[in-house]
């Protein structure tokens, strides 16, 4: 019986292989290489299967106060965690901003003590650590910058990840490419909404499997 986990290769599949391997050097490899699937990113944490998860975004500095980035990025994340089945339950939204518009001491509260209040087991912690939408205020040229430091507490033992950096875990930054304003009133938030939903993309993909970069080499090919 046929691996179902070997590669289906055709006639002219193979042809080209005898084809590379006749060339001789590295070059016909690494060519053949970007057909190969890439390899899986495993993930740095994985949440318990049965938690209710809190997204909440904080910018302590206020680095986003005129703009929608806190916003869009908790939504940008919501999704993600739903789509990628990240825990049992994705606490919505619109339920943390009914309990921070009750609230009067929120933003004096704890990680955990927020996360009580809303019923969820593990909070997603993001801190905006970077935000900007212009190099300088008084340009016409549009050039987002975000970088944001994640941490996961569970509301019951405290924190879980990371355990060896007491800060949290550090993205790289996002930024948008520059670009002339378009004369819309809402180009700010274009760029907010785009950056919020690439950097949600790669919190995500902190915490489930996925695949990499795309091979540029054979696994056992060796650079000369």
């Amino acid at each position: 019986m046929r691996n179902k986990f070997l590669p289906r290769f055709d006639l002219s599949f193979l042809l080209l292989l005898a084809a590379c391997t006749s060339i001789g050097g590295c070059g016909g490899f690494g060519w053949l290489a970007s057909w190969l699937p890439p390899d899986a990113v495993d993930a740095l944490y994985e949440f318990p299967e049965d938690a209710t998860v809190l997204v909440l975004v904080d910018d302590p500095a206020g680095l986003g106060r005129d703009a929608t980035i806190l916003h869009d990025l908790t939504s940008a994340l919501n999704d993600q965690l739903r789509d990628h089945k990240i825990g049992k339950k994705v606490i919505a939204q619109r339920k943390l901003l009914i309990e921070m518009s009750r609230t009067a001491s929120f933003h004096q509260l704890s990680i955990a003590d927020i996360g009580k209040r809303l019923k969820a087991d593990v909070v997603l912690h993001v801190k905006i650590d970077e935000f900007g939408l212009k190099d300088n205020s008084l340009s016409p040229i549009w050039h987002g910058q975000l970088g944001t430091t994640v941490k996961v507490v569970s509301i019951a033992d405290g924190r879980l990840w990371p355990k060896d950096r007491h800060s949290g875990y550090i993205m790289p930054e996002i930024n948008s490419p520059r670009e002339s304003d378009d004369g819309s009133k809402r180009m700010g938030d274009k760029i907010t909404s785009r950056m919020a939903k690439k950097m949600a993309d790669k919190i995500a993909k902190l915490f489930y499997k996925h695949p990499g970069k795309a091979h540029e080499e054979l696994p056992d090919e060796k650079p000369i």
